[in-house]
């Protein structure tokens, strides 16, 4: 079984909040939902909404440079999709994004804090950005 795991957060999701209202948080995630379901091969992939602006989806059969791939043209396109505020002003949505490969080995734990670790990586390098993380080999392990 091949399967990338993605962990997608709404980059500025409580800043939005409380700028526009919950209201307007609501419609940006459902913009993000739209965009996301979109993407997303019918009975391959799975999202889910894990809570606030995080979600995460299981993309099957697709290598970590796939969906890499991927998801760089998936936050292009929602980037590009502006949504409107109460006052008209256009807003850009923005997604931070850390993906995880299934290694032999893994478990539900470690593959969760790898792409967890990622998407941290995504954020503090600046958003709207996609990055990966790939399980250490046995090499590299017994060099640190």
């Amino acid at each position: 079984l091949q399967f990338v795991l993605a962990m997608i957060d709404v980059d500025n999701f409580k800043l939005i909040n409380d700028v526009h209202g919950h209201g307007f948080g609501d419609r940006a995630l459902t913009t993000v939902a739209q965009t996301l379901k979109t993407s997303v091969r019918q009975e391959r992939d799975v999202v889910a909404r894990i809570g606030g602006g995080e979600v995460a989806m299981l993309i099957s059969d697709l290598t970590l440079a796939q969906a890499e791939s991927r998801l760089r043209m998936l936050t292009s396109s929602l980037a590009s999709a502006k949504v409107e505020t109460a006052n008209g002003a256009p807003l850009v949505l923005t997604l931070s994004c850390g993906l995880a490969e299934l290694s032999a080995g893994d478990t539900v734990e470690s593959l969760m804090e790898r792409a967890d670790r990622a998407l941290y990586e995504a954020k503090n390098s600046g958003k709207n950005r996609v990055r990966t993380k790939v399980k250490p080999t046995l090499r590299e392990l017994r060099r640190h």
